[in-house]
């Protein structure tokens, strides 16, 4: 006996009334694999979706718990389901009683409000004077095929009622992995090409032995390696949705790297680690890599080394501290509508810093030359018994005269402990040189350096904040 023989359709809509597990979900609902667009859309965000504007069918049907609420009532209750689209998505064209595809002759569900191109909505009516909600047997009876445009991310809801009262017998949305990781709406975007600086080591060691013109090692800052995301999408049609693919000339079509050393002394070029390895020398410290698409497909799911180059003979110099910065572009064919962001290399954790072994200082901030108010000494220990070659580089320089000078001291060296001016500073520069941040470099291991400063009243301060 049916439930329907002992309460009214109204009280059984009450019991029935909630949300909890309504469940619609998207996918091929009429056997036919090649006419929808799938259970789930993830597009690219370096997609413009508003440009790219795609379109195809939308396959919904609703579940288990809906068919029962439908058997659940009298057989000439009225039942209408009413399906909502939400952000950027739209009816791509006007709807009609075709779109329901139930299989029962007596579960018809007839289009009865709105529904028509560019708009969001659209209601579904079961007329319990021809129809009989009761027959409902299969999720394939509340199955519909709907055109769409999509603009941006959105979703499909459904709210299913008594016609009648509009009580709300279950509602309800698109949720592509049934809640496990909270509600995922059927068309949302998640970053597609991702590439990405990683440095080599701590630092690419200068060798002291060799007078700071050749590395220690091979002269790698680094790696830049290019990732698609899996199961991401930059377009979308029935027969097939096309994977971001940064191997695909369609989607990425080109790219250029820069490396730029802020001292370019002693280097010559940069090389990238291609299956054909090109080298760009530096101009004015910067060496620019034009990449093909045939080139950038390599970065696709690979690390390709950076390589930095000593220069040599009478070219060869002394190569400074310093941290080199590089700058990676990409470029898509405009009718892809992507925009693929690279990557900016500007720290340690990017691209190795360049360091000379030996004692090298930290920074000390705002020195000023002869001509200040206050004078700056600067107290070297664990020198030994022989003077070293000492590198003074001056950085924020307010005259301008930024650079590495060799320095001279004008004071001995006792005890390994030596005493550097900003006399000294000036005389290696040879002009003043305003105020500036200065480093030190020892060709010995374990210098250590101490900043004091005198004032005009012959106050005397231990500048410990920024000893090194």
């Amino acid at each position: 006996m049916k439930l329907t023989n002992l309460l009214t359709g109204a009280a059984v809509a009450a019991l029935l009334t909630g949300t909890a597990n309504a469940q619609i979900v998207a996918g091929n609902q009429d056997g036919n694999a090649t006419n929808d667009l799938g259970a789930s859309l993830v597009f690219a965000s370096e997609l413009d979706l508003a440009e790219a504007a795609p379109t195809g069918h939308v396959e919904l049907a609703l579940g288990a718990l809906e068919i029962a609420a439908l058997n659940a009532l009298a057989a000439t209750d009225s039942v209408t389901i009413k399906f909502d689209l939400s952000g950027g998505l739209s009816w791509d064209g006007n709807l009609s009683d075709a779109n329901h595809i139930g299989a029962v002759a007596t579960c018809e569900f007839n289009i009865s409000a709105a529904g028509g191109t560019g708009t969001q909505t659209v209601s579904y009516a079961l007329d319990g004077t021809t129809e009989d909600a009761t027959t409902c047997d299969a999720a394939a009876d509340l199955a519909f095929r709907f055109p769409i445009e999509i603009t941006a991310p959105g979703n499909v809801s459904f709210t299913m009622s008594l016609t009648s009262t509009g009580t709300v017998l279950r509602s309800g949305a698109v949720d592509v992995d049934l809640g496990t990781a909270g509600t995922q709406a059927y068309v949302r975007t998640a970053q597609a090409f991702t590439y990405a600086f990683a440095d080599d080591a701590t630092t690419e060691a200068v060798s002291l032995a060799a007078g700071y013109e050749t590395f220690v090692g091979g002269g790698i800052l680094g790696t830049l390696t290019g990732t698609d995301t899996a199961g991401v999408i930059v377009a979308a049609n029935n027969t097939l949705n096309t994977a971001a693919d940064s191997s695909n000339d369609a989607q990425v079509d080109g790219g250029e790297l820069t490396v730029t050393f802020p001292q370019p002394a002693g280097l010559a070029s940069v090389t990238l680690g291609l299956a054909v390895p090109v080298t760009e020398d530096l101009v004015a410290g910067v060496a620019t890599f034009d990449l093909s698409a045939a080139q950038m497909d390599e970065f696709d799911g690979a690390s390709i080394n950076i390589i930095a180059n000593e220069a040599t003979g009478a070219d060869a110099a002394p190569i400074a501290n310093q941290q080199p910065t590089a700058v990676f572009t990409v470029s898509s064919p405009n009718a892809s509508d992507l925009t693929v962001s690279g990557d900016t290399a500007v720290n340690n954790t990017d691209l190795d810093a360049l360091l000379r072994q030996g004692s090298n200082t930290t920074t000390f901030e705002w020195v000023g030359d002869t001509e200040a108010s206050a004078a700056n000494m600067f107290r070297a220990v664990g020198l030994g018994a022989t003077l070293p070659t000492i590198r003074v580089t001056l950085a924020n320089s307010t005259a301008d005269v930024d650079g590495e000078y060799v320095l001279t001291p004008s004071n001995t060296l006792t005890n390994g402990e030596l005493l550097i001016t900003e006399d000294d500073i000036q005389a290696a520069v040879g002009s003043a040189f305003g105020r500036a941040d200065v480093t030190f470099s020892f060709e010995a291991a374990g210098v250590t350096v101490r900043r004091f400063i005198f004032s005009a009243n012959g106050t005397l301060t231990d500048m410990g904040d920024d000893n090194g």
